[in-house]
């Protein structure tokens, strides 16, 4: 592997930080919906919220 410097490094790591984010989108435009598996895992007040933001449009109910 080629040394890098620490700004090159800093600069990847910028980009996977924002390839971690959810993408911003009109919705309007969006043809696809996202569905989200609730069980166990994911059944709380916290969770149902951040997976909304993330894109979430139908919800399937798993007993788990």
């Amino acid at each position: 592997l080629p040394h890098m410097t620490s700004t090159q490094i800093k600069n990847m790591s910028q980009g996977v930080d924002e390839a971690n984010k959810p993408m911003q989108m009109d919705d309007s435009k969006r043809r696809t919906k996202v569905v989200a598996s609730l069980g166990p895992s994911s059944w709380s007040e916290e969770m149902i919220p951040k997976m909304i933001a993330a894109g979430t449009n139908i919800f399937r109910l798993s007993p788990g």
